[in-house]
């Protein structure tokens, strides 16, 4: 089964959609690495991009996106339940890693994508 590719602009056109018709718009979509790191680099607060500072925590989050990433390139990642969400503003607000994972691994995955009026109290980590 062949998924629309995820673009800037179609997370603009999807937010735009979802705030005319006053709902959240969830759809499946193949994120390739290129629009992952586009969505990396454009779409989260710098603030949230990650500090570059090693700290456990931050080691942890680097081996579950190397961890990702393996299983996506050698084909054993599958998606559960989880989804990357886009908010009203068109900034990720969960999905960060799996994005990470999908820009390092080099290769397509399909995704679940959210877009629209997120309540900012579900994931305040990554809005502004």
């Amino acid at each position: 089964m062949n998924y629309p590719e995820l673009t800037l602009q179609a997370i603009d056109e999807q937010v735009t959609a979802a705030a005319r018709e006053g709902h959240i718009i969830t759809r499946p979509y193949a994120v390739t690495p290129e629009v992952a790191a586009q969505v990396l680099a454009q779409r989260i607060p710098p603030s949230r991009a990650g500090s570059g500072q090693a700290t456990q925590a931050g080691e942890r989050r680097a081996r579950q996106v190397r961890e990702l990433a393996a299983s996506m390139r050698d084909g054993t990642w599958k998606p559960c339940a989880s989804v990357i969400t886009f908010s009203r503003d068109g900034r990720l607000s969960d999905g960060l890693l799996r994005l990470r994972a999908i820009a390092e691994a080099g290769t397509p995955v399909v995704l679940v994508a959210d877009f629209g009026d997120v309540p900012p109290r579900l994931f305040p980590r990554y809005l502004l």
